[in-house]
């Protein structure tokens, strides 16, 4: 009995492997390997042996040898021409394509050579230099694109900023032009204004020395009444002129009045 219960570090070993095998298969394990940049857990120092080493020992070195002499680059049909049907200009938008293969087919005989890609059921395979290729070629025709559409950008600046420049001179040379005539204007218009004026002091002069001609007169004839009142006071007169007569008599109603 203590012989068929002593177990051994075989037995051991296998116990608990077949319980982790129980574990991984009742759950979804994800895995995520995790490289330590130094030794001594220190920030801002990066072992590139260290590094190296656990990459190797990992396998991951021979992981990334594996992928890329099989096919690394996997895309469906749909994503392959999504991301690279402007290389080719033919081939419509997604919602108008009705067969995504026959398009990524057009696509790699356009820009690939030989038959290194291969294309499944629902997906297209490519190796890295091929991708590489495919990158390059779609970075040139979007450089290209960029170049035309800057282009009529800036045209379209230029031919905006052009129409403000040519409004704000046709507002400066109405502007130049009216301001002469304005000048103008207001030139005669104070030639004018200065005419009145004269015309005015004139009408005003004329009138003043025509009234004060007939006030002088006036003065005049009052003060001779006045000089024949007294010397016919002091004696009398034998015989009066009839003219001076009735002046006399319009000077005399005009002070009784």
């Amino acid at each position: 009995m203590s012989a068929a219960k002593t177990q051994t570090v075989l037995s051991q070993y296998r116990t608990s492997l077949e319980a982790l095998m129980t574990a991984l298969v009742r759950c979804q394990p994800f895995f995520i390997r995790c490289i330590k940049p130094n030794d001594f857990k220190q920030p801002n120092m990066f072992d590139q042996s260290f590094c190296c080493r656990q990459l190797r020992h990992s396998g991951m070195m021979d992981t990334a040898k594996i992928r890329s002499m099989g096919y690394p680059i996997r895309l469906t049909y749909a994503d392959f021409v999504y991301r690279y049907r402007i290389i080719v200009p033919a081939i419509p938008a997604a919602y108008k394509m009705k067969d995504p293969k026959t398009e990524a087919q057009r696509i790699c005989r356009a820009v690939l050579t030989g038959n290194e890609h291969q294309l499944g059921q629902t997906k297209i395979f490519l190796k890295q230099h091929q991708s590489t290729l495919l990158e390059l070629e779609r970075d040139r025709v979007l450089e290209k694109s960029v170049v035309i559409l800057q282009k009529y950008m800036r045209t379209w600046l230029i031919k905006k900023r052009f129409k403000q420049l040519r409004a704000a001179a046709v507002v400066v040379q109405k502007r130049w032009r009216g301001r002469k005539p304005r000048q103008h204007y207001l030139v005669i218009r104070h030639g004018y204004l200065r005419l009145q004026a004269v015309i005015r002091s004139r009408i005003l002069h004329f009138s003043f020395v025509k009234l004060r001609s007939k006030i002088t007169g006036l003065q005049a004839r009052c003060r001779g009444f006045l000089i024949r009142k007294e010397k016919k006071a002091l004696k009398p007169v034998p015989e009066e002129d009839v003219g001076d007569k009735d002046i006399d008599q319009w000077i005399t109603s005009i002070f009784e009045a």
